[in-house]
């Protein structure tokens, strides 16, 4: 589903949230709030993403990643760490296969974002590339 003001990456079980409200320095508004929502009842279900906003209920990081909402835990004094093994792991890919692999996998899936981000996306590329 594509959103206003929030750009949403899913693979398998990991997703990814972008605020794209850059005007408003990424302030959470009602209609932000909105759509976190319901990217969240795509990524984890309608009922268990109903139950999550409506209850306010708190999960730790265990259930987070049996439900899906999180692909790995690591002990917080690994996290920085281990997000930079990821980071990278991902940077030193080639370029072009990055971006090969990032546009099938938004091709399959259709989520959609993209048109409606493709201004704001354009304007995070370096000049010259």
């Amino acid at each position: 589903m594509p959103y206003q003001f929030l750009l949403c990456q899913k693979r398998e079980k990991v997703a990814l949230l972008t605020l794209n409200r850059p005007d408003k320095r990424n302030a959470l508004s009602i209609a932000l709030r909105n759509e976190i929502d319901q990217c969240l009842a795509e990524i984890i279900g309608g009922g268990l993403a109903r139950d999550l906003c409506l209850s306010g209920c708190r999960i730790d990081a265990q259930e987070a990643h049996r439900i899906g909402l999180v692909n790995q835990v690591v002990p917080s004094d690994r996290l920085l760490d281990e997000a930079m093994a990821v980071a990278n792991s991902i940077a030193e890919a080639p370029l072009g296969a990055l971006q090969a692999v990032k546009t099938m996998i938004i091709q399959t899936y259709s989520w959609g974002y993209e048109e409606g981000a493709g201004e704001w996306f354009s304007q995070l590329r370096p000049s010259g590339s």
